[in-house]
């Protein structure tokens, strides 16, 4: 305390993992830019901490140097879309122009400034932007593919989206689609299926958790909680008090109140298809673990598909309705899932540039 009350200089230092002591005290510890005093009061704590003040100013600005020459590797971005550096909180991503594209907003305490708080900035920008690129890479490898027109709109299409798009969407670029580009688009993992063109390697867990990260964002929410592991792809169950508009953007097809992974919807419909056509069919286990549905789910599965369920002798049965004519004489009707729930609607209501 004589100390303290001294003029004599305090003796103040940063070491590497972020503790800051003066005069070998503890008075807190610098988490990225921020300073977090220690939670102990008193005169004495007051005057520490106005002497490590000192030393921070410094210890910012060449933390701040070091940030923006490391190399990706120094950098996460979480679940929640924080970006830690060297495993501190340095920023964290807001809504921009697009779900694609969102923005940097640097997390910095009262030492990071002006140029130097820029710099920063202009640094996790780029990594965001690179490790976007990383994580969804096929539909950035998609837009670079020396398409066809049609082609060119399908990529823009499921880039938009985040990798899923309702087959009737992009049906008129589809039959002007040349072959080389539907080859060029396939190598990449791009499926046309007669529900959903969506892109088969996006439909994993870690994909899919930073598409729905992605999404929270550009809608300030926090990210809803996904089912990993075995139940990765099955159907979920659609929660009243989320927007479809997040179904659609983590590439879940929406039908009779379930978000059905766009394969394993293609294979429900696929079968169901096939059966209908030797007669009526039933509603069994095996078509419901193709579409990853419960059994009991499976009914209302194939009436929002537009079967009809009849009775013979005490067993319940499914047949085809008739598909409409449209007035040319071609067969009309939307696909499967579209006589259903449809989120990806809801991304017409998206704020694109």
């Amino acid at each position: 305390m004589r100390h303290l009350a001294g003029t004599g200089e305090l003796l103040a230092s940063v070491d590497k993992g972020g503790e800051v002591r003066v005069e070998g005290t503890y008075v807190g510890k610098l988490r990225g830019f921020k300073f977090v005093p220690d939670t102990a009061d008193g005169e004495a704590m007051r005057t520490l901490i106005t002497a490590a003040n000192r030393v921070l100013r410094s210890e910012v600005g060449a933390r701040a140097r070091r940030l923006a020459g490391d190399d990706d590797d120094a950098f996460t971005l979480d679940a929640h879309g924080e970006i830690l550096w060297q495993g501190g909180p340095v920023g964290r991503l807001t809504a921009g122009e697009t779900m694609l594209a969102p923005r940097v907003e640097v997390r910095a305490g009262d030492f990071l400034e002006g140029e130097a708080r820029e710099r920063v900035r202009q640094r996790l920008q780029v990594f965001v932007r690179g490790e976007i690129e990383r994580r969804l890479a096929p539909l950035f490898a998609a837009q670079a593919l020396p398409l066809s027109g049609p082609a060119r709109g399908i990529a823009f299409q499921l880039s938009a989206a985040l990798g899923a798009v309702p087959a009737e969407d992009v049906a008129p670029a589809l039959k002007s689609l040349d072959r080389a580009s539907r080859r060029a688009l396939a190598r990449l993992g791009v499926r046309f299926g007669t529900e959903t063109a969506y892109v088969e390697p996006l439909l994993g867990p870690d994909p899919v958790r930073f598409r729905a990260m992605l999404w929270a964002i550009w809608h300030s929410r926090t990210p809803p909680k996904l089912p990993g592991g075995r139940r990765h792809g099955k159907a979920i169950a659609i929660d009243p008090d989320i927007p479809l508009s997040f179904y659609a953007a983590i590439g879940r097809r929406v039908v009779a109140g379930l978000a059905l992974r766009p394969d394993r919807l293609e294979q429900l419909a696929a079968a169901a298809r096939n059966r209908s056509r030797t007669g009526p069919f039933a509603a069994d286990a095996e078509l419901a673990a193709l579409g990853g549905v419960a059994p009991d789910a499976l009914r209302r599965v194939l009436l929002a598909f537009g079967y009809r369920a009849i009775i013979e002798g005490d067993r319940e049965f499914f047949v085809a309705k008739p598909r409409r004519r449209a007035p040319d004489g071609r067969k009309g009707g939307r696909t499967a899932a579209s006589r259903s729930e449809n989120p990806f609607a809801k991304l017409k209501e998206l704020r694109f540039a």
